[in-house]
């Protein structure tokens, strides 16, 4: 068992390895070594609740049975890494870029291939097959309009200054605008956000990726301390040390030699579609959980679009 603040990592006889994340319990129904040829190694784990990463180890010339047991349901792995996750009642188990799981319920089953995953209830009824990567953003592609983000910054559409953030189209898709003018060499930013607050400690991979497109900006780069960008992502997460915020700034122009912290440079009038490079997981420190995403637009005079937001983890 381990609590809120707490893992364990365990190597077992055969050369698994189980990683007991927080809040989770994982009892050991069986580990045992048959003495008789042909020699079988047999493990049985039960996750009573929370979230644990597997990794079945190759049985070198012994026959292996590894089990595990999901309340009314059994899966058997094969060599290959995995994670389950008991929650609401039921469970979820993946598979990773190696394995395959053969899962059997009370009247239904599933056979698992890598990069796979599965949904089992607390009656044994087993799910269908479905792809291991998830959709954390909701409404991420805007096919529901605005449901889900709420808007924020100085928006107003009196006086000299006028800024808005709105949902329109652009060649038949939902964007997002954002648009100021009038500024006069003022400070001014809008923005949407959208709470997620999902717990990602179960995932080993985490991809973020946002089409987006920089019409015109009048304030050269990234500003006086390179924090202003016509379009910026800010995704906020916590981790073990407290809470964090990754920034990524997109511009077409810096005639000033502005900062550019984490600001990256782009074709004015295009669609570009931006891809974090890397795993957000491999962060460090990593995150545990994604509590907000925010995507807006600072500076002086702006007009840039954006689409297509997505976060998707397995």
């Amino acid at each position: 068992m381990t609590n809120e603040s707490s893992q364990v990592f365990l190597r077992l006889f055969d050369g698994s390895t189980l990683q007991v994340l927080s809040a989770s319990e994982v009892r050991f129904r069986k580990m045992a070594l048959s003495k008789k040829e042909p020699r079988e190694e047999s493990i049985e784990l039960e996750i009573v609740k929370g979230k644990a990463h597997i990794g079945v180890a190759v049985p070198y010339g012994r026959e292996k049975d590894f089990v595990l047991n999901l309340g009314m349901s059994t899966a058997r792995l094969e060599e290959g890494s995995y994670t389950v996750v008991g929650e609401d009642g039921g469970w979820q188990l993946r598979v990773g870029p190696i394995g395959s799981a053969e899962v059997r319920g009370k009247d239904s089953e599933a056979f698992l291939l890598p990069d796979q995953r599965v949904e089992v209830s607390k009656d044994g009824t087993v799910g269908q097959t479905q792809v291991a990567w998830q959709e954390i953003v909701f409404n991420g592609d805007l096919s529901r309009g605005l449901a889900g983000w709420q808007g924020g910054g100085d928006i107003t559409k009196e006086g000299f200054v006028k800024s808005s953030v709105d949902l329109a189209l652009d060649s038949g898709k939902p964007v997002i605008h954002f648009i100021r003018s009038g500024s006069s060499g003022l400070h001014g930013e809008t923005y949407l956000y959208q709470e997620i607050n999902r717990d990602v400690s179960d995932l080993i991979e985490l991809r973020l990726a946002v089409e987006l497109k920089v019409i015109a900006h009048e304030l050269s780069g990234g500003g006086y301390i390179g924090s202003e960008y016509p379009v910026a992502v800010r995704l906020n997460y916590r981790t073990a040390d407290g809470d964090r915020t990754a920034v990524y700034g997109f511009y077409t122009h810096n005639e000033t030699g502005n900062r550019t912290d984490n600001g990256q440079q782009v074709i004015g009038g295009y669609w570009i579609k931006y891809a974090y490079p890397g795993n957000l997981m491999a962060l460090n420190p990593p995150p545990q959980k994604i509590t907000s995403i925010q995507i807006g637009a600072s500076g002086w005079d702006y007009e840039s679009m954006v689409r297509d937001i997505s976060i998707t983890g397995k």
